[in-house]
């Protein structure tokens, strides 16, 4: 036990940030300003700028959604379906902000059920999700032991780099109902963050850019946004030029491999 102790610290050591260059290329080396800098880093980092993609490619989209499919997406869950995806959380998954982990709600599920059954359903009928559920810390871990500046280091609890009004048009081309598009809005627009810098959170930021990682609706979202740029591939097969993987002549042609977090033609 006190061989993992000496290791917990040791590392913790390490990750302790004692100096850092800000963008101007000013050194500072008190904590004050040393946090400061991260949280301004951070921010700039997950604001969304003014630019935003051509919507000439949404046209390609084709609607596919049906009128009973958005039924079941925008129907209000009932209290066992509920408890079928709480008790189906990672009981020992990091905690949030608040320190409850995914263990919490199952041992404590006959005290909190309606509580949470109530929010949930508050939520489909347009209620906004308080910030105490949609805060996150960043966890900045250092490539380096002594990191120049915070492009050096490796983050937890981060985004992607989704354009989320884009990402709306996408929705509504391929026929999701402007209901479950609202309440896929409050998910994705309503995302807060804080900066653990040397152990300790620092500050409070609204995020404008990315799907927040962790979240269980935000591959979907990821994978619903990058099928336009499936599909904007798929005329390739008919170039003469084009050179589709080998595979046996029986199948399919394949013009691309989608992959977790790119794309390859």
């Amino acid at each position: 036990m006190t061989f993992f102790h000496a290791v917990v610290t040791e590392r913790r050591m390490k990750s302790v940030i004692h100096r850092i260059q800000k963008s101007n290329r000013e050194w500072v080396d008190d904590e004050t300003s040393i946090c400061a800098e991260a949280v301004s880093f951070f921010q700039d980092l997950f604001t969304e700028e003014g630019s935003r993609p051509s919507s000439e490619m949404l046209e390609i989209i084709p609607t596919i959604l049906t009128e009973q499919d958005n039924m079941e997406l925008t129907e209000v869950p009932s209290l066992n379906e509920v408890k079928k995806v709480i008790f189906s959380m990672d009981g020992d998954s990091a905690a949030g902000p608040d320190g409850f982990t995914g263990k919490f709600f199952t041992e404590a599920w006959e005290v909190v059920a309606e509580d949470v059954h109530r929010a949930i359903m508050s939520f489909f009928c347009g209620a906004m999700l308080p910030r105490s559920v949609t805060a996150t810390a960043i966890v900045s871990l250092t490539k380096a032991q002594c990191p120049q500046d915070f492009t050096q280091c490796r983050l937890i609890s981060l985004c992607n780099f989704v354009n989320k009004v884009f990402l709306i048009q996408v929705l509504r081309h391929f026929g999701f109902s402007e209901l479950w598009i609202d309440m896929v809005w409050l998910l994705i627009s309503n995302v807060w963050f804080s900066v653990i810098v040397n152990g300790l959170p620092h500050g409070f930021f609204k995020s404008t850019r990315g799907l927040r990682q962790g979240d269980q609706i935000s591959p979907a979202l990821f994978v619903i946004g990058a099928e336009i740029l499936s599909q904007a591939l798929n005329p390739l097969a008919g170039h003469c030029s084009f050179r589709p993987f080998k595979i046996p002549s029986s199948c399919p042609l394949v013009t691309h491999l989608a992959y977790a977090d790119d794309e390859r033609p």
